[in-house]
């Protein structure tokens, strides 16, 4: 109905309407083509495809519309439609915030759509449309792109430098808790690992240092047994209360049994390969739906880590506002983040370190934003750790805790 009124409302006869959804790196659009008078959809197209691919899915789309019109490009305007790609090569979420660095720009608000395209260049460097217009746009504040209500902001080297982000207080942010687990040696058929505690020690050491973090708890080799780890779980779902923040780190084995389609952490203790000896995923998922925290994030660096995620979920898409921080940090989340999939992960890599854990650490350490949510920083090592090593890193909420699309936040001190 609304399409019709439009259509009207522009004299004209046929309207195309569009919508997308993303779900679990899965992008899907879809148009329609409408009958102002009637309402009747007379055609309609679809596309679909791993949300990296979103310019390559626009474009086909694009071509669909085309042959839907029946118009006869030329050779030159398919050649421009067919390298409209170029330099494009961004995520979903950075294209978002590019877009809304345009209405702003359309709107006279220049200073802070500065801001957004210094946010989309920060991973996307090369990215040329936002590099042109960073480069024909002096940068300026006038009286009249502010209004009484709205403040203004100096500099744009930090693109989230100035931002009127919520301070902790005004969030009413309870304690963070971490719970850092490390398994280098194990007492049964388990090979020793190289990394491990390394990693753990390295991460539980970056956060003791340069974030807010109020209670550590950590498990190193032979002290973290299958009953120790069971053991501090369960004072969390005991002691966090519904403010607080829990960060969870596990670096070691993990095993996938097939026939019963399970995943598993292994424990110091885990003489044998038999799953009576292992800390099952459902295990894992039991305790971080009992903890009561504001926001549990757990990071698994072992192999096939990535089955702790099965089932639907949804998130709140990124964007660099007050409204956002505040909006992520106010609805609770339960999210995972892994090194893999379903796969086996590397144990060696860089400095000593795994190649999933030195990006992680990398991303930590070159943060200088006051608050870094987890989507972020996941976005700052996917392709990193992909393109360096064989394994695909995930990050999604983790299936029947309690996820409701909310956002840990990393508070730097």
């Amino acid at each position: 109905k609304t399409a019709s009124k439009l259509g009207k409302l522009l004299g004209a006869q046929i309207i195309l309407t569009g919508s997308f959804f993303e779900m679990f790196g899965t992008f899907r659009i879809d148009a329609r083509f409408i009958d102002v008078e009637t309402g009747e959809i007379l055609k309609s197209d679809g596309v679909e495809g791993p949300t990296a691919n979103f310019f390559k899915l626009e474009k086909q789309l694009a071509f669909k519309i085309i042959e839907n019109l029946e118009v006869n490009l030329k050779p030159e305007e398919r050649v421009l439609i067919n390298n409209s790609e170029k330099n494009q090569e961004i995520s979903y979420q950075a294209a978002l915030i590019y877009s809304q660095a345009l209405e702003l720009l359309d709107e006279g608000k220049r200073q802070r759509a500065l801001e957004k395209l210094n946010v989309v260049l920060l991973n996307n460097p090369a990215f040329e449309p936002a590099m042109t217009i960073l480069n024909k746009t002096k940068v300026e504040t006038t009286s009249n792109e502010t209004t009484a209500d709205e403040k203004i902001y100096r500099g744009s080297g930090d693109p989230l430098k100035g931002l009127n982000v919520a301070k902790a207080e005004e969030m009413k942010i309870g304690n963070y808790y971490a719970l850092i687990i490390g398994i280098d040696n194990y007492q049964g058929e388990w090979t020793p690992l190289k990394n491990a505690v390394n990693d753990a020690k390295a991460i539980e050491q970056l956060l003791r240092t340069n974030y807010r973090f109020d209670k550590f708890y950590t498990l190193y080799d032979e002290n973290a047994n299958r009953s120790a780890i069971f053991n501090q779980l369960e004072w969390l779902v005991e002691n966090v209360e519904e403010n607080d923040n829990v960060f969870i780190y596990y670096s070691g084995h993990g095993e996938f049994k097939t026939n019963l389609n399970k995943g598993y952490w292994v424990p110091h203790d885990a003489s044998t390969k038999a799953t009576s000896g292992y800390i099952s995923n459902d295990d894992i998922q039991t305790f971080l739906a009992g903890i009561k925290s504001k926001h549990t994030l757990l990071v698994s660096d072992a192999c096939f880590s990535g089955d702790i995620f099965r089932g639907s979920t949804v998130s709140v898409p990124f964007e660099d506002s007050e409204a956002y921080y505040k909006k992520v940090y106010s609805v609770m989340s339960r999210k995972a983040m892994t090194s893999g999939g379903i796969e086996p992960v590397m144990d060696g890599g860089k400095d000593g370190h795994s190649v999933f854990a030195y990006y992680f650490m990398k991303a930590l350490t070159n943060n200088k934003i006051n608050y870094l949510d987890a989507s972020q920083l996941y976005n700052a090592l996917r392709i990193p750790v992909m393109n360096n090593s064989e394994q695909s890193p995930m990050f999604q909420p983790i299936k029947n805790t309690g996820d409701e699309g909310g956002q840990f936040i990393f508070i730097k001190k």
